[in-house]
């Protein structure tokens, strides 16, 4: 069925159908959704003393072969594991999303690119009042498209999953592994203050470079943190009376 034979059974029927440009998706529609056929809506629209309905038809586009999902999770097990190191700090707030054609996923899809181009939903509506009526039919191909789509994205969503689960396993990796450098730098750290040259050193700049000096690693340590240790360092330094040796 098409718009032009659905409005002519509509006027059969001694109603008067408008064709309308909108949505004919149900969540997207602001009506209550009729229960019953064709013939029960008839009925209704006469019971309820309407003769206008509108007509509302969807058209299968190449946009409907399309899923659109969050790029920062579609990225290839390579990139992801060259960028995990660099990236793992920063969020990309805009990334933008990535589109994933559906045949690549589920190619019995791909039977249904025949009909694009083809109506393949519509929405019939009457208004009574403030109240909304909606009817709507379907092209029995349109539902199992939607079936195989639903699949598809089914699939989509599974190795996203599995990726998300891949970065968050990832990432607690590497945060042990910070965790772990950073113990074992602190530790090298705080060592040196059983060496006499260095717990002489007039100020924690001069005692900040000489560590460095002495354990470059300490440069892949947390300024914030490197600061802290030095500071505390001095402070047991001055404590333990060890600059008037």
């Amino acid at each position: 069925m098409n718009s032009k034979e659905l409005v002519e059974k509509i006027t059969s029927c001694d109603l008067f159908p408008i064709r309308v440009e909108g949505s004919t998706e149900k969540d997207e529609s602001e009506g209550l959704p009729f229960i019953g056929d064709f013939e029960e809506f008839v009925k209704a629209a006469n019971a309820l003393n309407t003769k206008v309905i509108l007509v509302f038809a969807k058209i299968l586009q190449d946009s409907d072969f399309i899923y659109e999902v969050d790029g920062a999770s579609c990225d290839e097990d390579d990139d992801f594991d060259e960028d995990i190191d660099e990236d793992f700090d920063n969020e990309d707030d805009n990334e933008q999303p990535k589109e994933i054609y559906l045949p690549t996923v589920l190619s019995s899809i791909s039977e249904y690119k025949k009909y694009i181009g083809k109506e393949c939903a519509f929405k019939l509506s009457l208004r009574v009042g403030e109240s909304i009526l909606d009817f709507y039919l379907y092209e029995s191909w349109w539902n199992d498209f939607l079936k195989l789509r639903e699949e598809a994205i089914g699939k989509i969503e599974e190795d996203e999953y599995r990726m998300m689960q891949k970065i968050e396993e990832s990432r607690k990796k590497l945060e042990e592994e910070r965790r772990s450098k950073e113990k074992e730098l602190i530790g090298k750290l705080k060592k040196l203050i059983n060496d006499k040259d260095f717990v002489r050193l007039p100020t924690q700049v001069t005692m900040k470079a000489s560590a460095l000096d002495k354990i470059p690693e300490l440069s892949e340590l947390d300024d914030t943190k490197f600061t802290r240790e030095i500071q505390e360092l001095n402070a047991r330094i001055i404590a333990k009376g060890y600059r008037r040796r």
